[in-house]
């Protein structure tokens, strides 16, 4: 069964990598089918019927390519960043030099 064709698959390193490049492109095939489905619905009663096709070969694509089109991001890091302060202490800074022109315009006059 299942078990005895991923254990043939598996034992050869060559073997897997094709495999995982043919997922791959059938994933992409997939996506490309998908946007040819979805340009190509013309009536309203084929649009659940071509959003199940789409959606399953979404979904498909996913899992058979995870790096391009699914939810993980291998080799890609989160970083988050906070700038509240530093934007409420440049717009501090702003409304202070705002502050020191509208002096100076005064002191002019």
């Amino acid at each position: 069964g299942k078990t005895t064709f991923y254990r043939w698959l598996n034992s050869d390193e060559e073997r897997r990598a094709r495999w995982n490049e043919n997922m791959k492109r059938i994933a992409q095939d997939l996506v490309e089918e998908s946007l040819e489905i979805a340009h190509g619905v013309t009536d309203k009663d084929d649009v659940p019927a071509a959003r199940l096709k789409v959606e399953t070969n979404r979904w498909t694509a996913t899992k058979y390519d995870r790096v391009k089109f699914g939810d993980t991001r291998e080799g890609v890091v989160a970083v988050q960043v906070n700038f509240g302060d530093q934007f409420l202490d440049a717009l501090k800074e702003l409304d202070e030099i705002k502050v020191v022109e509208a002096e100076v315009v005064e002191a002019e006059e």
